[in-house]
């Protein structure tokens, strides 16, 4: 038996060359060893003003392929005959002959057609020549009807002046219009003269020649082996009590002899003196791909470890094992988060309009895609892509549906960034130099899989944000009510007291005691303390007001000239004027809200009226009135830096891991590469037809009856729990979930409860199984959907947001959600103007939801929870879906799993390398007329193999 160990450098991604430049000669017959072809006469100009030459009509000379062709003027009108050019001695001469006054057309010269030229490519034209007459003219390419492709830019091309009249080589360079392009070398004067041409060459131009690699090596060494040395393997697709986790192939560990080629191959790494200075040196903390080959067949491809290096007694030796590449996956993934993806390509502007083109797969970005990015859609510009959605989302839980519609303070509150499963997946998987291969990745279901990329509690993208603080207490000036609308003083800034200020950005002005807005789209969001003294002792008098005001000068929140007011205090509020308690607090907080928006110029003050016996209050060092909080302006496009902001923090192996879980995916590495790696639904790998006669019909592979050793075979019942429970993470801070678990004693929206029981229902059998199992599809959450308020009983959306209490709602750094693109459905909404898009009632919008294909739902429908649970109103009003994540992808397996028939056999096999190098662990077996699934092999060349079976039902 001949075991071969082989390694790839760490440092070859692929294969290594040298590229050596490839110049091709496309003229033929260029050192005029052979005599022309023939002889063409060309006709002369009837036209002494003419200077365009003869060759007006060259489209009807007769271009060969494979050699030259000789033409010479015949005369007529203003040109005289010219002889033919003729060849001798490894040259070619070409005459010119007298013509009459004012003209200079009679011509000589010489032409072929060139072939197999590559359009765009750029080339080199090579004339050696004698000297010739300055006055004379040096042309090539041609004129006149037709449609060829000459060289010399379509056109004639004189090349008097270029090139040096003395001998030379003249050199021009051009290229290619056409695949067979013609090449005329033209001479002329108005005296009889000659020159001589020794070569005319054109290849490829310098600095733009294609190459060729040479010296192919993928640098793979053979390892030496420690004589007659067998490395056994573990084979596996799955552990079957578990189907959270995959695919393990592994070697037990052995040893490699520290030979001369060895050492060479680990860089003499054992010596402690070494150290690792460059990508030739090897690095036990890098993927090393290594193949384990078996009387020549491939046995086993993946990675290998460097586990320890052993010194026994002076005999070094190197301690390694082998495992597969889907377990190497886990390993690159696992402390990469999505922060690390360049997502810069998806970078746009954030608007209503673009809002809505999001919906119909035409988010239009900042910039153009790269030819290879996985956000391109076939037939769309290259600055619009579908990976990127913005559903209707209550991200606030403050979406007011007081009116005859629901109306959004901002855009953020309903719609922030989704990204399409699929694309991250492709990302990821080319980032770490792997391709995932997926029908079920593939497939038109999942590519309306989103996840949601929102930037949690924060206000949402913003480009500055400034707090501060302005007051008016004891000690300052007396301001009195007045029966008509007086501004609220201030009169220190927060610095007064060890605060800050509000910067220029604001727009504040302690002199006008007014916020001026200073660009579009600015949130004002404030704490305001308005503290009032009643100095009528004894008596009562009465506020009329006291408010916050915004002076819509743009026009963006209203006709400009309006105003729009908050009020601090009730209206025709009666104050009384009793000593120890004339002095009343008014507050009035927008924490919790986006704060107030402003246009450009607009303007945002406090004013207040009533009876002149009321005043500011300032006699009373331990109370002030006060304005503090912060200003922020909403950015107008949304960036890499906006999904980073909290989504960025999610695991990519936990994103891959948690799908992996949703759909029950079993991973296999592709026999044809291992850098493949195959996800498909567990059902689809292993639940195949098993009817017919035949093993084939029956979607048998293998008849193992004559090669197991039958002296000793061990046969087992299951481990198994007593409950599964399959659930999402619960996302405490999410009000409505939250909400439900309470109102439902515990139980988890979107989870499903499996009894493990075997008892024969009906019967008095109790099942002896316990414990209880979690599959969870960590790190997602699942999602509530519902009407966004009773009063719009068919407004069906996700709700994703927390609660302070007190009836007060908030966004939240939820967990991740994946729902499904449900399209556009109507429904009337009010949106602000933002981002130079005016607002106005909207008809429709995008739904998400966990069901497929629209709402409302029912028992045809697929629902991406794991299983059914009570359902908000209007959501499914008829039949509840049952085509959920546990029937569609789980139960195929857990219906085997606790089948009283299931049981794990193990026995030991006579499998040799053909075996090993033919086998998948999609195959079932046949043993005795018994179907069986292989969960894992233990192979020992040589000898008899350990393997698992499962005996299916």
């Amino acid at each position: 038996m001949s075991t071969q160990l082989i390694l790839y450098p760490q440092n070859l991604n692929g294969y290594s060359f040298n590229s050596v430049s490839v110049f091709n000669q496309y003229v033929s017959n260029y050192q005029f060893l052979n005599q022309p072809t023939g002889n063409q006469d060309v006709q002369g100009s009837a036209s002494s003003s003419s200077y365009t030459y003869a060759l007006t009509v060259a489209n009807g000379l007769l271009f060969n392929t494979g050699n030259w062709i000789a033409f010479a003027s015949v005369a007529a009108g203003y040109n005289n005959q010219t002889n033919y050019p003729v060849i001798s001695g490894g040259q070619i001469e070409i005459f010119s002959s007298a013509t009459p006054s004012a003209s200079r057309n009679s011509i000589c010269g010489i032409g072929q057609m060139l072939t197999n030229l590559t359009i765009g490519q750029q080339y080199t034209l090579l004339i050696d020549h004698t000297g010739y007459m300055p006055v004379n003219s040096f042309n090539i390419g041609g004129t006149g009807p037709g449609t060829q492709n000459f060289v010399g830019n379509n056109g004639t091309t004189n090349l008097f002046g270029l090139f040096p009249h003395s001998s030379g080589i003249a050199t021009y360079n051009f290229t290619a219009t056409a695949t067979n392009m013609p090449l005329i070398i033209a001479y002329k004067d108005n005296i009889n003269s000659s020159f001589k041409i020794s070569s005319v060459s054109i290849k490829e131009r310098v600095g733009f020649e294609p190459t060729t690699p040479t010296d192919l090596s993928d640098g793979q060494v053979i390892c030496d082996l420690y004589e007659e040395q067998n490395i056994p393997l573990t084979l596996s697709i799955d552990n079957f009590k578990n189907a959270a986790e995959k695919t393990q192939s592994y070697s037990k560990d052995f040893d490699l002899p520290a030979t001369k080629r060895n050492n060479k191959i680990f860089t003499h790494i054992f010596d402690v003196q070494k150290t690792i200075e460059n990508v030739f040196d090897f690095n036990p903390y890098l993927r090393t791909k290594a193949v384990l080959k078996e009387n020549g067949l491939l046995i086993f491809e993946g990675q290998l470890r460097l586990i320890e290096i052993k010194d026994n007694d002076g005999e070094i030796s190197y301690n390694v094992n082998l495992f597969a590449e889907t377990v190497a996956l886990k390993d690159v993934l696992e402390g990469k988060t999505f922060s690390q993806l360049n997502l810069d390509e998806l970078d746009h502007n954030y608007n209503y309009n673009n809002i809505v083109n999001s919906w119909e797969g035409q988010l239009e970005l900042l910039s153009n895609l790269a030819s290879d990015s996985f956000a391109l859609v076939s037939g769309l510009p290259t600055n619009e892509t579908n990976v990127l959605k913005y559903p209707f989302v209550d991200w606030t839980g403050n979406i007011d549906c007081t009116g005859t519609e629901p109306e959004l303070q901002r855009l953020e509150d309903a719609f922030r960034p989704f990204i399409q499963c699929k694309y991250l997946l492709d990302n990821i998987a080319r980032d770490v130099g792997y391709t995932f291969i997926s029908e079920f990745f593939d497939s038109d279901e999942f590519s309306k899989l989103y996840i949601d990329f929102n930037w949690g509690a924060t206000e949402g993208p913003s480009s500055w944000s400034d707090s501060g603080q302005a007051l008016y207490g004891f000690g300052d000036p007396n301001y009195f009510a007045a029966a008509t609308n007086t501004i609220w003083q201030f009169e220190r800034d927060g610095s007064a007291i060890g605060n800050t200020d509000f910067n220029a950005n604001s727009g504040w002005d302690l002199a006008t005691n007014k916020f001026t807005c200073q660009q579009q789209n600015t949130y004002y969001k404030f704490v305001i303390r308005c503290v009032i003294t009643n100095t009528n002792a004894g008596g009562l008098n009465t506020l009329n007001y006291l408010r916050v005001v915004r002076n819509n000068v743009s026009g963006t929140f209203g006709a400009a000239g309006t105003f729009d007011y908050w009020d601090i205090a009730p209206p025709n509020t009666s104050l009384s004027g009793t000593i120890g308690s004339q002095h009343h607090t008014f507050q009035l907080s927008f924490v919790g809200t986006p704060g107030i928006p402003l246009g450009l110029n607009d303007e945002l003050y406090i004013e207040w009226s009533g009876s002149t016996f009321l005043k500011q209050t300032n006699a009373d060092p331990s109370i002030d009135s006060r304005i503090s909080g912060y200003v922020y302006n909403n950015a107008t496009a949304v960036t890499s830096g906006n999904f980073n902001t909290k989504r960025g923090e999610t695991k990519q192996w936990e994103f891959i891991k948690g799908i992996m879980t949703m759909f029950n995916l079993v991973t296999m590495p592709d026999l044809t590469n291992p850098t493949n790696i195959i996800f498909e639904p567990y059902s689809d790998i292993f639940v195949s037809d098993t009817s017919g006669t035949t093993l084939s019909e029956r979607s048998i592979k293998h008849d193992w009856t004559d090669k197991i050793d039958i002296s000793k075979i061990d046969l087992k019942p299951m481990e198994l729990n007593r409950m599964i429970k399959f659930k999402y993470v619960h996302d405490d801070e999410d009000y409505a979930l939250h909400t439900y678990k309470v109102a439902s004693n515990g139980f988890e929206y979107g989870s499903k409860e499996l009894d493990g029981s075997t008892a024969i229902v009906g019967s008095n059998q109790i099942t002896n199984l316990v414990g209880v199992e979690e599959i969870v599809a960590e790190p997602f959450a699942p999602t509530i959907i519902k009407p966004i308020q009773d009063v719009f009983p068919n407004f069906i959306i996700p709700v994703i947001y927390g609660s302070q209490g007190n009836n007060t709602f908030n966004s939240i750094d939820n967990a991740p959600r994946i729902l499904y693109n449900n399209g556009r459905v109507n429904g009337n909404y009010d949106v602000p103007g933002q981002n130079g898009v005016p607002g106005g009632i909207k008809p429709d919008y995008l739904q998400f939801s966990h069901f497929n294909p629209s709402i409302p739902a029912d028992n045809t429908s697929y629902d991406y929870n794991f299983g059914s649970c009570q359902l908000f109103p209007n959501v499914a009003p008829v039949s509840q879906p049952v085509n959920n994540l546990y029937n569609v992808y789980h139960a195929p397996y857990y219906d085997e799993l606790y089948n009283v028939n299931t049981r794990i056999m193990t026995c030991k096999v006579y499998l040799n390398a053909a075996d090993i190098n033919t086998f998948d662990f999609r195959d079932k077996v046949m043993i005795k007329n018994k179907i069986y699934r292989v969960n894992r092999i233990d192979y020992k060349p040589n000898a008899l193999s350990t393997v698992e079976f499962i005996l299916l039902p």
